[in-house]
């Protein structure tokens, strides 16, 4: 399970780091190249600044997994599934109240969903569409499910 601190850890990394493309973040990069080419073409909803936030969150949850993305197919199956899920909820925050139910990687499903609930007065932020806080959670959510199918 992942911890709040290995998140933060990451997250304190990418913001250390003076030069963002460093050897480590290409070659994560590059492992999962095929995986962030799918979601950059299927990301056709997104504004730029938005799909710039969600390839940030996504690094964050492949850098503290570990994690190389090399089944597309199941990837799209677990979208599937959580599409469903957020369709059939009336808010983000129900489709959240769906997914943490005895969820084993709640810390990170958290950061999830603390990058895409930010107040509407918060500065800088205000690039974020509804649209695009319910793909970058649908994303972000399969992916980290991905991370458990790996494991079991």
């Amino acid at each position: 399970m992942i911890t709040e601190a290995q998140i933060n850890a990451v997250i304190q990394k990418l913001q250390d780091s003076a030069e963002l493309h460093t050897e480590e973040i290409d070659h994560l990069i590059n492992a999962n190249s095929i995986y962030l080419q799918y979601v950059d073409r299927e990301g056709e909803v997104l504004f730029i600044e938005e799909k710039d936030y969600l390839e940030a969150i996504i690094y964050v949850i492949l850098d503290v997994t570990g994690l190389i993305v090399t089944d597309i197919d199941k990837i799209i199956k677990l979208e599937e599934h959580n599409w469903e899920v957020m369709q059939s909820s009336k808010t983000i925050t129900d489709a959240f109240d769906t997914y943490f139910a005895e969820y084993p990687e709640e810390d990170l499903l958290a950061y999830v969903e603390d990058s895409i609930s930010v107040p509407d007065d918060e500065e800088g932020f205000d690039f974020l569409t509804q649209v695009g806080k319910e793909y970058m959670v649908v994303k972000c959510k399969s992916l980290i499910d991905y991370t458990l199918s790996q494991v079991s």
